[in-house]
């Protein structure tokens, strides 16, 4: 368990902090979502040469120009995309969830090893923190992946002036590595759920035999007998 949130953990920091990267930053190639090639204006389809111009948007639902940064409106993306980028805020909602479910993660881990909490505290901290792992799960799936999806898709069907300026769609490292971290995620949250199950099983189990222990030196038929009794 150690070791499967040492591995998320730099990679989650990462994307989170890049979800939170002000503008004045520039484009970053691990937040982008999406790109489009889009017909610079006053170019032409039929001619030999057409000027065409490359526009990105990243995980915190900025929108870029090459290196400037541009106001994501109907006009330069169309109405479908400029409607969906607002949702791109469950992005930073899935990475920071899996932020704090790392946390978590860990503080259990070291909580049943010590064995210095009761059982039942460990349940309801162990039910938290699965909570908290299922929203995750849900941010990342129906929200992240699903956004960036929609935002692949959409300029392909949308029928808009500026929808047909856009000639090719590109997928982003950011949502790449965004769907590999919520296919991850989900085997994380199954993988906790079995270990947290299996360490409160054992947990009771010591408890019970402790008990066991306590009540065999208390019963004295069970006592053994010494020599001075038998006499």
């Amino acid at each position: 368990m150690y070791s499967a949130i040492l591995a998320f953990l730099p990679a989650s920091l990462d994307l989170l902090y890049h979800a939170y990267l002000p503008a004045s930053s520039g484009p970053s190639i691990v937040s982008t979502v999406v790109g489009y090639d889009r017909l610079a204006e006053g170019s032409s389809i039929g001619g030999e040469w057409v000027m065409a111009e490359r526009v990105t948007i990243d995980m915190s639902g900025r929108c870029w120009a090459g290196e400037k940064s541009v106001h994501c409106c109907s006009g330069l993306v169309g109405k479908g995309v400029s409607t969906i980028i607002p949702l791109l805020a469950s992005y930073q909602i899935f990475y920071g969830l899996l932020v704090f479910s790392l946390g978590l993660a860990a503080t259990f881990q070291l909580m049943a090893s010590r064995k210095s909490f009761e059982v039942e505290r460990l349940k309801e901290f162990r039910t938290f923190a699965l909570g908290v792992m299922v929203l995750k799960d849900f941010a990342s799936v129906c929200g992240a992946v699903f956004t960036g999806c929609a935002l692949l898709i959409v300029p392909l069907i949308e029928d808009s002036i500026p929808a047909d300026n856009i000639v090719d769609v590109r997928v982003g490292w950011g949502f790449v590595v965004t769907v590999s971290m919520a296919i991850l995620s989900c085997f994380f949250t199954l993988a906790f759920e079995n270990n947290s199950r299996k360490m409160l099983t054992d947990g009771e189990q010591s408890i019970r035999l402790g008990d066991e222990d306590v009540a065999y030196d208390e019963d004295p038929e069970k006592q053994p007998l010494l020599v001075e009794d038998v006499e």
